[in-house]
C-alpha cells in the first residue's frame, strides 16, 4: 500500500482515514486496547497533518469529497462522526467501564431460551440488563442513611472494580 495515499483517489483516501479510525477504535493501537474519544481525534489530526503535505496526499482525508463543494467546504465524513460518537458513548458510562452492550445480553438471553425457564442465563441477562441501563452500584442500595454524613458505616478497603464507588456494609452491625 502507497502510504502516501497519492495513487488513489480522493474517495478512497477518505475511507482508508475512516478504516483506519475504525480500527484505532476497536482497540486495534500499539498496546491493544480501547482509546478515549480525544486520544481518536489525536490520532485522526496527527494523519490528517501527514497527509495535507504536498508530497502526500495533498489534502486532509477526513473530509468527504463533495462534486458540488470547493475542497476547502468538504466536511467530515458521517461514518467518522458516528466513530466517535460510538467511542464517546462506550466511555461515557460513568462509573462502568466494563463494555457491556444490548447484543450480548441478547445473545446470553438466546442462549437461556434453549434451557429450562428457570436457569442460569435467562437470570444473569436479566441482571445484566439492570447493570446495562442503570450501571453497577456499590453504594445507595439498603442504606437509609448517607455513610458519608453519618458515622458508623464500615468502608471496605477496595472500591467497586472499574469504578470510584467505595463498597459500604449494608447496616451497622456488619
Amino acid at each position: 500500500m502507497d502510504i502516501t495515499l497519492r495513487s488513489y483517489d480522493e474517495s478512497t483516501q477518505t475511507l482508508i482515514a475512516i478504516m483506519y479510525l475504525a480500527e484505532l477504535a476497536d482497540g486495534q493501537t500499539c498496546k491493544n486496547v480501547k482509546v478515549m474519544q480525544t486520544t481518536l481525534e489525536g490520532y485522526m489530526k496527527a494523519m490528517a497533518h501527514y497527509t495535507r503535505l504536498p508530497e502526500n496526499a495533498g489534502r486532509d482525508i477526513r473530509r468527504e469529497p463533495q462534486e458540488n463543494k470547493a475542497p476547502y467546504q468538504w466536511e467530515e465524513h458521517p461514518l467518522t462522526r458516528s466513530i466517535y460518537q460510538d467511542t464517546k458513548r462506550w466511555q461515557g458510562k460513568t462509573n462502568r467501564k466494563d463494555p457491556l452492550t444490548r447484543k450480548m445480553v441478547a445473545h446470553i438471553r438466546d442462549i437461556g431460551k434453549t434451557k429450562h425457564e428457570d436457569n442460569f442465563h435467562e437470570a444473569l441477562a436479566d441482571w445484566l440488563t439492570v447493570i446495562l441501563y442503570a450501571g453497577y452500584r456499590g453504594i445507595e442500595w439498603i442504606q437509609e442513611k448517607d455513610p458519608v454524613k453519618h458515622c458508623g458505616y464500615r468502608v471496605y478497603e477496595q472500591p467497586v472494580r472499574h469504578t470510584t464507588n467505595m463498597v459500604y456494609a449494608k447496616c451497622k452491625e456488619d
